[in-house]
């Protein structure tokens, strides 16, 4: 089937058979074949809704070969193309989540503001998309519940409350402290 939807795509290119290439590809876990048929594929749509799910799916896969910042740039797309589309910050919200520890290693405080970042992403899921509002709302209390305490805050005073702060690392968003 895999060598019939290339073969069908180099006849006739279209965006259905560069998508039906792309999905045989990630069977075969060959993400960069993947990645380059759902590229082709979000380049050929008309629609925006499939557009912008073609540029999701490539964010997933960069996603899962550990290229967070690029993943994000693909969400971002997803998002600009179709604005109503939540899975995208779903996506950037646990990337950001996963890597806290990388970002603030050696300082446990700092690293739970990246759950700030996190919970920014997931609000703004739900606050675009009710298909994904009832899965942003469970990872918003399940962050919330890790966020710096007042009497960690109270020992840096770089996070008070009401005020901004910029998490470090691959992240760089500017987050409130609450």
């Amino acid at each position: 089937f895999y060598n019939a939807a290339a073969y069908a795509y180099e006849l006739e290119p279209s965006a259905d058979a560069a998508i039906g290439s792309a999905k045989q590809a990630v069977k075969a876990k060959d993400y960069d074949k993947a990645i380059k048929y759902f590229d082709e594929a979000a380049n050929m749509e008309t629609d925006a809704v499939s557009k912008a799910e073609d540029y999701y799916l490539i964010a997933v896969l960069l996603n899962e070969q550990g290229q967070k910042s690029k993943a994000r740039e693909y969400c971002r797309k997803a998002v600009e193309t179709n604005p109503d589309y939540g899975h995208p910050y779903i996506l950037i919200g646990n990337m950001y989540a996963q890597t806290a520890r990388t970002i603030y290693p050696s300082d446990p405080v700092l690293m739970k503001t990246v759950y700030y970042a996190a919970i920014l992403q997931f609000e703004k899921a739900r606050q675009v998309d009710q298909n994904v509002a009832e899965e942003a709302s469970k990872m918003i209390a399940g962050y919330r519940a890790h966020l710096p305490s007042t009497e960690e805050v109270f020992m840096h005073p770089e996070l008070e409350k009401g005020k901004p702060f910029r998490v470090g690392g691959w992240i760089g968003e500017t987050v409130t402290i609450r």
